[in-house]
């Protein structure tokens, strides 16, 4: 379901946090609920942008979150071990382009020798997003990383990138995945 997002001068431009409150959710993680605190993130567009969406996304402020341009990145906000994959989620929208062609060039790049293990699955009725999967080993700091792909009913797709060890799956994987379930496109 769409929310209606409101029409402001670029004068009064507002910011997703002065319309969108936190929430309160329980999120599982390794099995067990857990309940979090979620903060609003995301991007307000102009009519202008052509291909682009405006959109709202629910992350814990466990995570560092940074804008630039049309691309938002949460990445975790600790010291963290530097032989681990950095746990982060990042999310971008490729305008004039469909999610068909953007799934192709995904695997076109994707070098086969080196990842052990690629799973690809298709949009369901409560998460409506294709997915591709990628493991680079079975250790505990592995590298897994999830791409997620959908129609931003703009004309382009959002396509967004997590990365984490396969150690953290019940963990950073959980959280990024409970973050990209909430996001919103607005009217």
């Amino acid at each position: 379901m769409a929310i209606a997002a409101p029409a402001w001068s670029d004068q009064n431009r507002m910011s997703i946090q002065d319309l969108f409150e936190p929430k309160s959710e329980v999120v599982y993680l390794e099995g067990m609920p857990e309940t979090s605190w979620l903060y609003p993130f995301g991007e307000i567009i102009g009519q202008e942008a052509d291909g682009l969406a405006s959109y709202v996304i629910y992350i814990e402020d466990s995570y560092q979150v940074e804008q630039q341009g049309h691309v938002l990145r949460a990445s975790f906000d600790s010291d963290f071990q530097v032989d681990v994959p950095l746990p982060f989620m990042e999310i971008k929208q490729v305008p004039n382009i469909g999610v068909e062609e953007v799934w192709n060039d995904i695997f076109n790049e994707i070098d086969l020798d080196r990842i052990d293990y690629v799973h690809d699955a298709q949009p369901e009725a409560d998460f409506p997003y294709y997915v591709i999967e990628r493991y680079d080993g079975a250790e505990w700091d592995s590298l897994v990383s999830f791409t997620y792909l959908k129609d931003n009913t703009r004309g382009g797709v959002f396509v967004i990138t997590t990365q984490h060890s396969l150690e953290a799956t019940e963990g950073h994987g959980a959280r990024f995945r409970n973050y990209v379930r909430s996001l919103e496109i607005l009217d």
